[in-house]
């Protein structure tokens, strides 16, 4: 069990490396203002698998509301579902996602890296991504970090986003 964990750390780690090499959007890419984070066109997130049975799904929300769900294990619900989210609630994520300084956070926090001094092995990772203007930011979330107090919030907007988009309708009450 502890083996296929690893395995499955090493797997988020070689993707990352590879996300690196092609170029794909970072801190240093990523755009910054309040401005910028009001014209985005989609927030999406993804719970993936860990060593316990996690709900495992990706869910966007659109500019418009509209919200794509794909559960694709440990949910009620597997496959794609949509539904649809207020523009009001899609606008206090964004606004959230400011006082984050989300565009400016790290790419990652994972085991090892300066933004994750203690680590926990086998939790779910949380992918988020936030597109404007068709540049994406994205911080994949090693839940296991520890010892990181900023951490706590980038949890709560995680929480927020399946929130806004009621995925507790389809991956299952008490399942996060």
């Amino acid at each position: 069990m502890l083996q296929k964990c690893w395995s499955y750390i090493g797997s988020i780690l070689i993707l990352g490396l590879i996300g690196a090499s092609f170029g794909w959007p970072g801190q240093a890419g990523a755009a910054s203002s309040a401005q910028e984070l009001q014209a985005a066109r989609s927030i999406t997130l993804e719970r993936t698998a860990c060593m316990v049975p996690c709900p495992e799904y990706r869910v966007s929300i659109a500019a418009d509301g509209t919200v794509v769900y794909e559960g694709l294990s440990n949910v009620k619900e597997r496959g794609q579902r949509v539904g649809s989210a207020r523009r009001a609630d899609v606008e206090a994520l964004l606004d959230e996602a400011e006082r984050l300084h989300y565009l400016t956070l790290d790419d990652r926090y994972a085991a090892g890296e300066a933004g994750c001094p203690e680590a926990q092995t086998c939790s779910t990772t949380v992918v988020t991504s936030i597109d404007v203007g068709g540049q994406v930011k994205t911080v994949s979330h090693y839940h296991g970090c520890g010892g990181n107090p900023d951490l706590a919030a980038l949890k709560q907007f995680e929480d927020h986003i399946d929130a806004v988009a009621h995925t507790e309708r389809w991956i299952g009450t008490g399942s996060k």
